[in-house]
């Protein structure tokens, strides 16, 4: 997650990530773990004590929103996430929308 922190801080996305920080229910076509979101383990993903990367995710999605609001942006915007994932931003914010223990930091994000 360092790496794509380190990629954010030029301003944009530019290789391929977007199904670690935006997991849906489909696996990403390019992604050989299958990451994939699920209302059984979206809970986990969300909870420091079980999963270590968890800051670090939250600090990602957090950067993100703040590059979109530096450029005035509303989701999908190409300047900072090319459009190919924009579909899957789509589904991510659909899913934690409807997701009962969503924690209270993605809640404040901005809606898309």
């Amino acid at each position: 997650m360092q790496k794509i922190l380190r990629e954010l801080d030029d301003g944009a996305k530019e290789s391929c990530w977007a199904w670690y920080i935006f997991p849906t229910e489909k696996a990403g076509m390019c992604d050989f773990d299958e990451t994939r979101i699920t209302a059984e383990n979206a809970k986990d993903l969300c909870d420091p004590e079980i999963n270590a990367s968890a800051g670090h995710w939250q600090q990602c999605l957090q950067e993100i929103c703040r590059l979109l609001e530096e450029r005035n942006a509303i989701p999908p915007d190409s300047h900072v996430l090319p459009r190919i994932d924009h579909g899957r931003v789509h589904w991510f914010i659909k899913f934690w929308q409807s997701y009962e223990h969503s924690p209270r930091w993605m809640q404040e994000a901005p809606d898309a």
